[in-house]
């Protein structure tokens, strides 16, 4: 897509939509513009404020009634490339300029154009986006083609996160270990809000899924629970709490345990809920994980971690090639622990013998 020329677009006090980390929308006013760095501050309604890149400020259409092409900021409009407005923005775009490109079809009477990023800010939401109906299938669609060049980005030696701050299908901000999973192809990270696969929520920092994205998967997502081993499951559940209460320590009984039980369909769906007293087996046995209070003088009841990071997941490594779905899992034998692969089952067999 185009960079547009976003000096003219935003003004002091003018509302806007920005998008999170979540990849949710939430209304704020600008209070400041840093055009050398391409971000303004925003005001949002509870009084915060953050600094917030231009390409995730989602604006409405200027007063002065002019039609130009928010992309390029040209407003000749000819065919086969004229300036189509949103229906909900009311921004203009260049039939090329747009991702994906607009159809002809949308310039006929009567039919309806929703850009890029009204289709998200209407699809997205927290525990997953809508799955059915009209405004789903168009949101599946767009999913197909990237905002961006998923090639050119600078990842970091884990592959976590990247300079540009671009993830998932909307091009927006993102933090990996707060409810994103990673495509087992392309590696980039997509957030829970605008995953359409998902059937429960996701939890803080949870990998353990085989996930494959609609653009390498060209179609709908796949989506896979990994079993996890108890010690993966005590340090998930003891992150999540960090995340949550913002505290070192919980009481295993009070605390732990009752998270575990009040997610355990989120944690572990399809399966029975264990006998809790292993827990206390496992935080002493991984003592490089987890630490005990009375390591700091306080009861011995309370346990965190070493770290606040999420259990290590595996890799999963699956065929470069078609679609992935749940007949194709199941000829496919994996091998390996800490990276999982997937091949075919006769080929496995075969190598074996």
């Amino acid at each position: 897509m185009v960079k547009p020329s976003q000096s003219v677009r935003f003004e002091i006090d003018q509302e806007v939509l920005a998008r999170w980390n979540d990849g949710l929308f939430y209304l704020g006013k600008i209070v400041k513009i840093d055009e050398k760095n391409v971000r303004c501050s925003i005001s949002f309604e509870d009084s915060s404020e953050y600094w917030i890149l231009y390409k995730d400020v989602q604006i409405g259409a200027g007063d002065k009634g002019e039609i130009i092409c928010c992309i390029c900021q040209d407003e000749s409009s000819d065919k086969p490339n004229e300036i189509v407005l949103c229906d909900n923005c009311g921004l203009g775009y260049h039939q090329q300029c747009h991702n994906p490109p607009i159809s002809g079809d949308v310039l006929k009477p009567d039919v309806e154009f929703l850009c890029r990023l009204c289709v998200f800010a209407t699809n997205v939401k927290k525990g997953g986006a809508l799955k059915i109906g009209p405004n789903a299938k168009t949101f599946q669609d767009m999913k197909q083609s990237l905002p961006y060049n998923l090639h050119r980005l600078t990842w970091d030696a884990q592959h976590k996160t990247n300079v540009e701050q671009f993830y998932c299908y909307c091009g927006g901000p993102g933090e990996w270990f707060s409810k994103m999973l990673q495509c087992c192809r392309c590696r980039q990270w997509f957030h829970e809000a605008c995953i359409q696969c998902l059937e429960r929520p996701l939890q803080y920092g949870d990998r353990f899924y085989i996930f494959v994205c609609s653009h390498c998967n060209n179609g709908p997502e796949y989506i896979k629970r990994l079993d996890l081993k108890w010690v993966d499951l005590v340090q998930l559940v003891l992150f999540n709490l960090t995340i949550l209460q913002n505290k070192k320590y919980y009481d295993l009984d009070e605390v732990v345990v009752p998270y575990l039980i009040n997610n355990w369909n989120d944690l572990q769906p399809g399966q029975n809920v264990k006998k809790t007293h292993l827990y206390l087996n496992i935080l002493f046995i991984f003592i490089d994980r987890f630490c005990i209070g009375h390591e700091f003088k306080k009861k011995t009841s309370l346990w965190g971690l070493k770290l606040r990071v999420p259990p290590p997941a595996p890799s999963v490594i699956l065929p470069t090639e078609g679609q992935i779905t749940d007949e194709v899992m199941g000829n496919l034998q994996m091998k390996g622990r800490k990276t999982k692969t997937f091949v075919p089952i006769q080929w496995y067999v075969f190598s074996l013998s």
